[in-house]
């Protein structure tokens, strides 16, 4: 019995000593799937480039939207407009007198006065003309030249000096009315016209028509003088038996075309204002 206890006991050290003949449970090492990691990598590539490249178009998109002309924006720069200042808005006037040495049987030597309106910044040059005094009627003849003050409209005033009878003319279509009132004659009042009209381009004369006694203008009808009769204003046209002097007016305009009716308005007051005193 103590020698079966003993192999017993033997049996079992050598047991202990000998652990090989266990079993031993040895761990793996997991296995990495490449496909796996390389499809994540691949799929993270896409969606980033797939953005970047959404980003890119986005930008572009609006930029080339941006640059695009809208129908309704004029993408022209807006033109300047020069607007030529009417030279009748504001205009000061001044009186300029003109003297004129009348001679004649019926009244003998007589100094009047010949008064117009011009501009306060338009000039007026005079000049005396050489007559043959035996055979006028002003024995200081003499034209006078109204300049606007920048030079592009001249009107010539020019008295008849010597003997002068009236010829007359159809009433014109382009003419144009400075003034228009009533005047007395030995026969009644008359309806009293002075008149611009065109002699050719940029060149026009001014000349007076009178309708016959309480009657309106016929056009058809009545015509116009081939110059001004200058009288006495109402009521004074009676003066001296209704004395007046005969007178040419002419006016050129040298300017640009839309400042020429401004200028001309001008000038027809100038001429509506000429009168004796």
């Amino acid at each position: 019995m103590e020698n079966q206890i003993n192999a017993g006991d033997q049996n079992t050290q050598q047991i202990g000593q000998n652990p090989v003949s266990q079993p031993m449970q040895l761990m793996e090492k997991p296995k990495v799937n490449y496909w796996m990691i390389i499809t994540f990598v691949l799929l993270i590539i896409l969606v980033v480039g797939g953005m970047y490249t959404f980003n890119l178009a986005a930008k572009f998109s609006n930029s080339k939207n941006a640059n695009k002309i809208s129908p309704t924006t004029n993408t022209e720069p807006t033109p300047i407009t020069t607007v030529t200042a009417s030279p009748t808005n504001n205009v000061v006037w001044k009186t300029q007198i003109i003297p004129i040495q009348h001679e004649s049987a019926f009244l003998g030597s007589k100094t009047v006065n010949l008064e117009m309106k011009i501009p306060t910044d338009w000039t007026i040059q005079t000049s005396q003309i050489t007559t043959d005094l035996a055979n006028s009627t002003i024995k200081n003849c003499s034209i006078s030249t109204i300049i606007s003050k920048d030079q592009s409209m001249k009107a010539t005033f020019a008295p008849i000096c010597t003997g002068w009878s009236a010829q007359y003319s159809v009433w014109p279509g382009d003419t144009v009315i400075a003034l228009q009132q009533k005047r007395g004659g030995n026969d009644g009042l008359h309806n009293f016209y002075r008149v611009r009209v065109t002699s050719s381009v940029n060149n026009y004369n001014y000349v007076d028509a009178m309708t016959e006694p309480d009657r309106p203008l016929d056009k058809n009808k009545d015509q116009v003088m081939d110059a001004l009769l200058i009288g006495y204003a109402p009521p004074n046209e009676s003066k001296d038996d209704f004395f007046f002097i005969a007178a040419h007016l002419t006016a050129n305009y040298s300017g640009q075309t839309s400042a020429r009716d401004n200028f001309l308005s001008v000038v027809d007051q100038i001429a509506a204002s000429i009168t004796l005193k």
